[in-house]
This record gives C-alpha cells, structure tokens and sequence, in this order.
C-alpha cells in the first residue's frame, strides 16, 4: 500500500502529540522508515486517538481515515491485499494483559513513610521555605529502595528496585528530578508489565528469567566517579548512570578487571582520588574469596589483591 505522506496521514505523523503517543506504545516508532504502513490500519489510529487525551484534533484524524481509504483501495485494485492483510495481522493488538498486582496491605515496609514513589518527574522551581544562599552551587543525590512492581513473595527492604533523586541547587533556587535504575531487572519487569521477582531472586517466588539474569538492583548507595554516578548494592557490580539526566549507562566493570561485586560504601581518598573498594564471594555465590582494590580517578585499577577467608561472608 502506498501512502502519500504529504497527505492527511503525513500531516498527522508530523503532530508531536501523535509521535509522543506512538512513541509510548511502540519505542522507535516515529523514527522508523516504515511509518506509513503500519500507521496505515485503522486500529493504529483508534490506539492513538485513545490515547492521545484529546490533544490530537479530530478532524485532522477523520481526513486520515479518509485519505488510508483511498491508499486501501489502491492496493485491492494493484493487488496487493494480501501485504495489506500482513500488515493488518502486524499491527493486530497483544492480548490484553491484567493489571499488575496491587502492593500487599500487611507490609509495613512498603507502606506511609516507606511507600514506594510509582512516578518519575522533574520540577523545575521547588518551592523553598526561606532562602539558599546563592553561593551554594552542587547537586545532592540520593537513592533508595523503590520498587517498581508489587514483590512474589515475602519482601525485604534490600530487595526493591533503586532509584535516584537529585536536588540541583544554584543561584539560591533548588530543582529536582527521579528516576528508577533501569537495571536488566527493572527493563525486564517493565516490559512483562508486573513484578516477577522474589526477594533476592529466590527461586520458589521468581520467574527463571530473573533468576537467569542474576542482576543488580542498585539501590544502597550513589557515589560520583569520573563524572558519572555509580549506583551501588553490596551482590553485583556498579551500575553507570549520567549525572546530568540519570539516564542508564550500563553495568561498570572497569575495563573488565573488577572481579564479581562491589561493596555498596567504597573509600575515597580526597587527596589522590583514588577509591578503595572490596568485594565478596569473588569466585561464586558464598565462596570465601573476597577482592580488595584501588580505582585510580582515571578508571584504572591498581593493585587488586585476591583474599581467601576462614569461611563466605558479607
């Protein structure tokens, strides 16, 4: 099916609001060069008006309808139903999926002071009861257990997904932004639309696939290092994060020297840079190998020493 995209449907791809909306529902969407097509069938433009809270005006929408009834039926007369059937089935919704489970009533460490925050935002101007000095110039992280899903199972404070808070301060105004890590765990349990992990990946309460990928969940401690920010936990290896955006960065294992976790409350010494930093059961899960090292403020590690102890231990 050919689609004009100086038409109607064109002049529809081009509203921010639709891209937003089919940005939300399929990532890379607006940036695909297969955009007529698929924007071609009429659930596509049912999805986007439900969805678009009414910023995309109706009108502009109708002569789409009316401009992809045209394209379809050149493509009957050309033939080509059948790729129009293809893309129709492509485009076809998933199967409705149930709402994530609600978080459990009896958790006292999942409710009032400890309730887990279930959005992400920024606020330009934070109010402020009296004033900052204008010379306080800096940023003020912070991070914490904050789940994204309600847990399978028994929860443990240790276990919730972390995520970051940041309080900019300068010329005696504060701003503030949140983001979750979006550690492997976290990505895979956006996606699944549901929590499916137990505390610290038990296996009774958790899907394989969480178990599988064994990842961190970042939510102990936040140091800068090389002007990024490290999320720490004390089971796994840093996770990057920018500083500015708190945008994900990876998994950090210093050009592949650090051997297996890091602990979650390194040393810095200000006069060198230099971090200290240990990490336990090395060699495996409750082996009593642990591995004590120095980062240079280059990223570089120096001196890596491998201990063997009596027995495992944190």
């Amino acid at each position: 099916m050919a689609l004009n995209l100086d038409s109607p449907v064109g002049e529809l791809l081009d509203t921010p609001a639709t891209r937003a909306v089919l940005d939300r529902l399929m990532p890379g969407f607006s940036t695909s060069p297969k955009l007529a097509p698929a924007i071609a069938m009429r659930l596509s433009l049912r999805t986007v008006a439900k969805y678009s809270g009414g910023l995309i005006d109706a009108a502009l929408l109708e002569r789409t309808r009316e401009a992809i009834d045209a394209a379809q039926g050149e493509a009957a007369a050309d033939g080509a139903g059948s790729g129009a059937a293809d893309a129709a089935a492509a485009a076809a919704p998933a199967p409705a999926r149930p709402a994530p489970a609600p978080f459990p009533a009896d958790e006292p460490r999942l409710r009032g002071y400890h309730a887990p925050i279930l959005l992400e935002g920024d606020v330009s101007h934070v109010p402020i009861d009296g004033a900052f000095p204008r010379e306080l110039v800096g940023t003020l992280y912070r991070i914490g257990p904050n789940p994204q899903f309600a847990p399978r199972g028994p929860y443990h404070w240790f276990a919730g997904d972390g995520m970051v808070h940041a309080f900019r301060v300068a010329d005696g105004r504060v701003s503030y932004r949140n983001r979750w890590v979006r550690t492997p765990k976290w990505r895979l349990e956006h996606e699944a639309g549901e929590g499916l992990s137990g505390a610290f990946g038990n296996p009774l309460w958790s899907d394989p696939r969480i178990v599988a990928l064994d990842s961190t969940v970042a939510n102990t401690n936040v140091i800068a290092h090389r002007g990024r920010l490290l999320a720490l936990e004390e089971a796994h290896a840093p996770f990057a994060l920018d500083a500015g955006t708190l945008e994900p960065l990876g998994e950090e294992t210093f050009g592949g020297r650090l051997a297996g976790p890091f602990t979650a409350h390194p040393k810095l010494d200000p006069t060198t840079g230099e971090t200290i930093a240990f990490g336990y059961s090395t060699r495996g899960r409750f082996s009593p190998w642990a591995q004590v090292a120095t980062i240079g403020a280059d990223g570089a590690v120096r001196r890596p020493l491998d201990v063997e102890l009596p027995f495992a231990s944190m």
